[in-house]
């Protein structure tokens, strides 16, 4: 891209992860604690095996990260979203001997239920939806309307490209700190 270096990236939205304890040292966190050196905020799905307790992706709970739940398009918390554990978390040295608190809870939450968004001309998705597609019209070969925290995220990251263009010296923490102080 003739831009990459004029504009560089500054935001990176995973709607993606896994399940388990979280391990500051795996290999994607250190990945992201690289990236958060560097000015980059990644953002997570906090992932959608809720209502459960301790259901929460062990990517994002990395502090450097933003970790985003889904809610229903009147605010109140989507029952399948992961949640994190009331009271787990601790303190770590990375590699570089810096040290960090982490707690096991979604930074954030955004409308995550009966999105459309574009659909993968691959066919690779299920037709999750189709009773909403139909909706649609014609437009339903090109949209699809999908339910998930990776539905959510994608939100969080554009309002992240929004404050960084508002101000584009917001540190990576100074972003997770404006979005849980203005949620």
């Amino acid at each position: 891209n003739q831009h990459a270096f004029g504009d560089p990236i500054r935001v990176i939205s995973n709607s993606w992860g896994t399940t388990g304890d979280f391990d500051p040292t795996d290999p994607v966190n250190i990945a992201t604690y690289e990236a958060a050196k560097r000015g980059i905020v990644s953002v997570f799905a906090a992932g959608n095996d809720g209502p459960a307790a301790d259901t929460h992706n062990p990517y994002a709970q990395a502090p450097w990260v933003v970790s985003v739940g889904a809610a229903n398009k009147d605010g109140t918390l989507a029952d399948f979203s992961s949640r994190g554990q009331a009271g787990e978390g601790g303190t770590f040295t990375m590699p570089d001997g810096v040290q960090w608190t982490w707690e096991n809870a979604p930074t954030v939450v955004a409308t995550g239920v009966d999105i459309v968004s574009t659909r993968a001309l691959t066919g690779v998705l299920p037709l999750l939806a189709i009773g909403q597609d139909i909706g649609l019209g014609l437009q339903a070969p090109y949209y699809t309307t999908m339910s998930g925290t990776s539905m959510a995220t994608p939100h969080v990251a554009g309002i992240i490209a929004l404050l960084f263009e508002a101000n584009p010296d917001l540190t990576p923490l100074e972003v997770r700190a404006v979005l849980r102080d203005t949620a």
